[in-house]
């Protein structure tokens, strides 16, 4: 009887060693979609490029506090992942503002407006959500410089290898700050 209890700690002392380690500690409680990260091209001399706006969207976990700020760091790869625009200061890396003032994981009860809504609302409850107006923009944010970094590299590098790292920086309304890494696929023609 004693070694059947002993095998049933077992297991409850692994999941305990695990605890804080890893888990929920490292999965960042937003995620950012982005549509269109990418361009087209045409004609052959001169050749014309065109890049649209990315629609980006935030995706705010359960419970995560709203953003003041959230920026961005992102560097163009080649499918080697070496940044395929290295040699040009001004765009390696990218840098921006990507959203200011973007809502947190909460809803509030039905006749309550998104403008007024927070997390101190009598009836607010904490859930997964990003379908705030607030959490999705369109701008700009490719250079035009990717989109020829990418059309004019040797037939060697796969033009479906290429991605963009981004490093997103969310600045919260609690104070605290909050850094974590998506990549995405760099691609032309770019779609959504």
């Amino acid at each position: 009887m004693k070694k059947i209890a002993l095998l049933a700690l077992i297991p409850a002392l692994v999941g305990l060693s695990g605890c804080g380690s890893t888990g929920n500690a490292t999965t960042p409680p937003y995620r950012v979609g982005l549509t269109s990260l990418g361009y087209t091209a045409t004609g052959t001399s001169p050749r014309l490029y065109t890049i649209p706006q990315v629609t980006a969207n935030i995706v705010s976990s359960a419970g995560a506090p709203d953003i003041r700020t959230l920026t961005y760091t992102a560097v163009l790869l080649n499918p080697s992942g070496e940044k395929a625009t290295a040699n040009n200061s001004q765009i390696a890396p990218l840098s921006g503002l990507l959203f200011a003032n973007a809502k947190g994981g909460y809803v509030c009860p039905s006749g309550v407006s998104e403008v007024a809504c927070n997390m101190l609302v009598s009836g607010a409850a904490f859930a997964d959500n990003g379908s705030w107006a607030a959490n999705t923009i369109s701008r700009s944010i490719v250079p035009i410089e990717w989109a020829v970094a990418h059309d004019t590299a040797p037939n060697t590098l796969d033009p479906a290898g290429w991605s963009v790292d981004f490093t997103f920086t969310a600045l919260q309304t609690n104070g605290s700050t909050l850094s974590w890494k998506q990549n995405y696929q760099f691609v032309s023609p770019a779609g959504n």
